[in-house]
């Protein structure tokens, strides 16, 4: 008979390291990239519950990490309670741990650490939470989260709910106990400039919300629009969403809604392709401050969410996918062009922690030949709009190119998967003086397409900082792992000579290997500098015309030999490392099923990363 579960005691744990670094008791430090992990023996499952219920995590292996194994959590200053349960076969075991955090830690997003310099419609920060500076404020909540990286909304005390349901009325008071039926009746029933709640029942089905024209009373006290009821009912279908052209909308969040655009959804009974029409998921064309999407999933549409206005967006956690055009040739996950004339760029914008996958294309009305495999992406964030930070998302399978940043800004932290070309990222035009970032991106198992990596167009200003680019596979083309174009002539994606050539760049390039997913080009001025290190380009790097910067000789700035402990990982071999098919496409299947009510910290590009960097010793 086995022996009963023991919970001997909890550690803070590096996640990084991957080492205990002080027993959970006292007064603690928090710092980044740590979790909690308990030394537990005998047992096939354990829970964490921090504080009551406020933070609830089950793990069913070794080495029993809060999270999940190589993930940091964040716990605010104060006093904390752990309970731990640990339960095998023959019986449970339950061990309280109490400890104060004195230290402030990192948030999952960057909180503001000096005033803007210049006035802002919204809450900005300077920095980002690794202490790199950012080289633009960009937007963020002024609402706390919860620790497990969650907008915390809260009802104001003066905030009218109205319910909705499927089983309602829209005779009635929309009441908890007596909802009303339609979106129009609710939003009707709402105060323009206050911060009320409209509520739809999840599992249900509704009319589409169509047009929406109410605000929020402000950035910290929001109009909501969410879901209610149980959380493992599915998000409620509301259609699709339209912030009409000439008006001015505030303060708004819609959270945990699932806007399927049904009648061009292929997959659902009685599909009739000849009506299939050019509805977008959300079409935003009403200006404002901000627009707040988070836990939200957009699907079906011929564009997913199209920011056309002068606002900006926090866009957290949704799943954003199959996008599809019936017949022309541009078809996109998320587009956003939010300057105010086309001409002057518009303000900052974040995406954080979502999944784009499989966007611009359908599998069986898409013609081979089709014009979308050149213009449809999963991420297309024009020219005049605001600089973008978009970090730790997935992005994958995209019609052409998986993220192109025109507008310049910061691209970190995301993992790439089969992209017919990752992305590129242009200068940032609200100032080009100012740095364009690539940093600490994967991209791997491109299998289809031409094949490129990275590109860097026309910047003055550039840093490239420990990326991986890895293991190509036959599917795809032969296109560089990497584009330098400082010259404008030779772009794989956006060549455009008549656009002014940029003299005396600057372009910071380290640490970044890009094995088996060919060459590294550079198109770059005599005048360019370079300062580089520690960049391994297996299949060797080109300087066509012969203009190779002392900053990027062999065995200094670049080197064409190493030795890794695992460099074959791919997706399918980490998705097997979990226990699960060793498929690309079965760990994209459980990605964009990521939400509140089933977000797990495997299918997040923090945890895939890290592994994929493991091979490589990083």
């Amino acid at each position: 008979m086995s022996a009963n579960p023991q919970i001997v005691n909890c550690f803070i744990y590096d996640v990084i390291a991957k080492r205990d670094l002080t027993p959970l008791s006292g007064a603690l430090v928090w710092k980044p990239h740590q979790s909690i992990r308990a030394e537990v023996s005998n047992a096939d499952e354990v829970t964490f519950n921090l504080d009551n219920g406020k933070f609830v995590h089950r793990e069913g292996a070794k080495p029993w990490i809060m999270n999940g194994d190589a993930n940091a959590v964040s716990i605010r200053v104060g006093k904390h309670t752990l309970a731990i349960v640990a339960k095998s076969k023959s019986g449970s075991a339950t061990k309280s741990f109490s400890f104060e955090i004195v230290n402030e830690p990192p948030v999952p997003v960057h909180p503001p650490v000096d005033p803007a310099p210049v006035p802002a419609p919204i809450p900005q920060n300077l920095s980002g939470d690794t202490g790199l500076e950012y080289p633009v404020p960009f937007p963020y909540s002024p609402i706390a989260q919860t620790s497990d990286g969650w907008t915390n909304f809260t009802p104001s005390s003066d905030s009218k709910r109205i319910y909705v349901s499927v089983r309602g009325s829209d005779t009635n008071p929309g009441t908890i106990d007596q909802p009303v039926k339609t979106p129009a009746k609710a939003m009707s029933m709402v105060r323009d400039g206050f911060p009320d709640w409209i509520l739809f029942e999840r599992g249900g089905d509704f009319v589409a919300i169509d047009v929406w024209t109410k605000s929020g009373r402000s950035l910290r006290e929001p109009m909501v629009v969410t879901s209610y009821g149980q959380m493992g009912s599915p998000r409620p279908k509301v259609g699709w969403l339209i912030g009409p052209l000439n008006h001015t909308i505030n303060s708004v969040a819609f959270v945990s809604l699932d806007f399927d655009v049904k009648h061009r959804n292929s997959t659902l009974p009685g599909f009739d392709k000849s009506k299939v029409d050019a509805k977008r998921g959300v079409d935003w064309m009403s200006k404002g401050n901000c627009i707040h999407f988070e836990d939200c999933r957009m699907a079906w549409g011929l564009d997913n969410l199209c920011i056309h206005s002068p606002t900006s967006i926090l866009l957290r956690r949704c799943v954003i996918e199959r996008a599809w055009t019936n017949g022309g040739d541009k078809s996109q996950g998320i587009y956003v062009m939010n300057s105010t004339d086309g001409v002057v760029p518009g303000a900052p914008f974040t995406i954080e922690e979502c999944i784009f996958d499989h966007n611009g294309w359908h599998d069986t009305f898409t013609s081979p030949t089709s014009g979308v495999f050149t213009f449809s992406h999963n991420l297309y964030l024009a020219e005049h709009a605001g600089p973008a930070l978009v970090r730790r998302c997935i992005i994958s399978r995209a019609a052409s190119i998986g993220l192109q940043l025109r507008p310049g800004g910061v691209f970190e932290d995301n993992l790439l998967i089969d992209n017919r070309g990752a992305g590129f990222i242009a200068p940032m035009l609200a100032n080009p003086d100012l740095p364009s970032i690539l940093r600490r991106n994967v991209c791997a198992d491109q299998n289809s397409g031409i094949g490129l990596g990275f590109e860097i167009i026309r910047t003055k200003n550039a840093i490239v900082e420990d990326n991986l680019v890895i293991n190509k596979k036959g599917g795809a083309g032969h296109s560089p792992a990497m584009n330098v174009n400082i010259t404008t002539t030779k772009s794989f994606i956006a060549g455009d000579p008549t656009k002014p050539q940029q003299r005396n760049a600057t372009l910071s390039l380290k640490n970044n290997i890009f094995w088996k997913s060919g060459v590294a080009n550079f198109y770059l001025f005599p005048d360019t500098t370079i300062d580089a290190s520690g960049n391994i380009f297996s299949d060797g790097a080109s300087f066509p015309g012969g203009m190779q910067p002392d900053g990027l000789k062999e065995n200094t700035g670049w080197s064409r030999t190493a030795s890794f402990p695992d460099p074959a990982r791919d997706i399918a071999a980490y998705h097997t490392s979990i226990g699960a098919e060793a498929t690309v496409a079965a760990f994209l299947r459980e990605a964009v099923t990521q939400e509140r009510a089933n977000w797990r910290a495997q299918y997040t590009p923090l945890a895939v990363n890290a592994w994929l960097r493991g091979g490589f010793g990083r």
